[in-house]
């Protein structure tokens, strides 16, 4: 789950895009009415905002002025491949055992204590700076993961800067594609997902966190409200099951659709 603040010193404008943001699903939303308060939080170990909505015209701390105080903070990250030295692309296929060289540069000359492996939102391992965070793929699912290391700086605030990269996992033979049409829809319409895969029974389709339907055979598809995946920019996934363990499963390239009043 994404955490987003919104920085708004209109108290019913903060309102309704706080509510517009919790409809879109899968989020939780943190207020503030100013830059200040939002930075004070940061140094009172509030938990770290993966995206900052904020206002340019606020009273006080001006939004671009708070958008450079933020990015003081916040440590660039990226992550290399220790087998051969290359950064971490979006899309790229893993395979077997991977180890990773996370790298980050603090601004202001600070340094980094340590960073956190993300799979799926789910922490996996951690190592301190200059270390390898190794990662098993062989007993994961193959197909589609978001892959995020977290890293975090040496001070009592322990800021945190972060890089997330889609990648893809290949081990065990096994292949789905998700397909949902139409891309736009109404509320009350309706929205067609496809499933194809090889090597799996059948899938589970589930978007901002609710099931949606479930499909049998290699191919399926099913039927699905529309009003069901809420408001706005909706992202449809689907898990291909070849058994009752990870690894016998497969994840799909997700779908974003958008739903519409």
């Amino acid at each position: 789950m994404d955490t987003i603040w919104i920085i708004e010193d209109h108290r019913r404008l903060r309102e309704t895009v706080a509510e517009a943001v919790r409809l879109a699903g899968g989020h939780e939303v943190v207020p503030f009415a100013s830059c200040e308060k939002a930075l004070a939080a940061l140094d009172a170990h509030a938990p770290q905002p993966d995206v900052i909505l904020l206002d340019l015209g606020l009273p006080g701390m001006s939004g671009l002025e708070g958008l450079r105080r933020f990015k003081e903070r916040i440590p660039e990250v990226e992550i290399v491949m220790a087998a051969d030295a290359r950064v971490l692309e979006p899309g790229t296929v893993l395979s077997g055992t991977v180890e990773l060289e996370p790298r980050a540069t603090v601004p202001g000359g600070g340094a980094v204590d340590r960073y956190e492996l993300f799979l799926d939102g789910v922490r996996v391992t951690d190592c301190g700076a200059g270390g390898r965070l190794t990662l098993d793929t062989t007993a994961l699912a193959d197909g589609h993961h978001d892959l995020r290391v977290v890293a975090i700086e040496t001070s009592s605030i322990e800021t945190q800067g972060r890089s997330a990269v889609p990648v893809m996992f290949t081990n065990h033979d096994r292949t789905i594609e998700l397909a949902v049409e139409p891309l736009r829809v109404s509320r009350k319409g309706t929205v067609r997902v496809t499933v194809r895969g090889t090597g799996i029974a059948g899938a589970v389709v589930f978007a901002t966190g609710r099931v949606l339907g479930r499909t049998t055979g290699p191919e399926s598809s099913i039927e699905v409200p529309a009003e069901l995946l809420g408001r706005g920019t909706v992202t449809v996934r689907a898990t291909g099951r070849g058994g009752t363990t990870p690894a016998e499963n497969v994840n799909a390239v997700p779908v974003a659709i958008e739903v519409t009043d």
